[in-house]
């Protein structure tokens, strides 16, 4: 399966769209888990950064942006960006 979403196709009845989402929170919780056991150097000591919700969204959302970004976003928004 990883070798059709790498070439871009989805099987079955979902769309690309979903499967990258699928893949979008695998990599943001991925994240997460591997910040919880070795925080960065960049980490202040505060529960949660605007940074690290940043990195999240990003990790997250940037799979889904790929191939189907918001029909109105503008050219300054995508994931982990601010507004």
């Amino acid at each position: 399966m990883q070798a059709l979403l790498d070439s871009g196709r989805a099987v079955g009845a979902k769309s690309l769209k979903e499967y990258n989402e699928v893949r979008g929170y695998a990599d943001a919780a991925r994240w997460v888990y591997g910040q919880a056991l070795e925080p960065g150097d960049w980490h202040d000591g505060r529960l949660l950064t605007l940074n690290e919700v940043r990195q999240i969204h990003h990790a997250a959302m940037t799979p889904v942006w790929d191939v189907a970004p918001h029909p109105d976003a503008g050219d300054r928004e995508g994931p982990g960006k601010l507004p």
